[in-house]
């Protein structure tokens, strides 16, 4: 009965995690446009993504 407890609340936990990472997601891409992923954020890329300042 406890095992069943602590299942349901780590798998809660896992949906709410994965939700939240997805949604996160989703607002990043409708940001910037273009398919975002978190787990490749660098300064390198900050920097790149921003061309207009040297446009000007």
């Amino acid at each position: 009965m406890v095992l069943d407890a602590i299942l349901t609340v780590v798998v809660a936990f896992a949906i709410v995690v994965s939700g939240s990472y997805i949604g996160a997601k989703m607002a990043l891409n409708t940001v910037f446009g273009r398919d975002f992923d978190p787990t490749e954020m660098d300064p390198s890329a900050s920097s790149e993504s921003e061309p207009r300042d040297a446009d000007e």
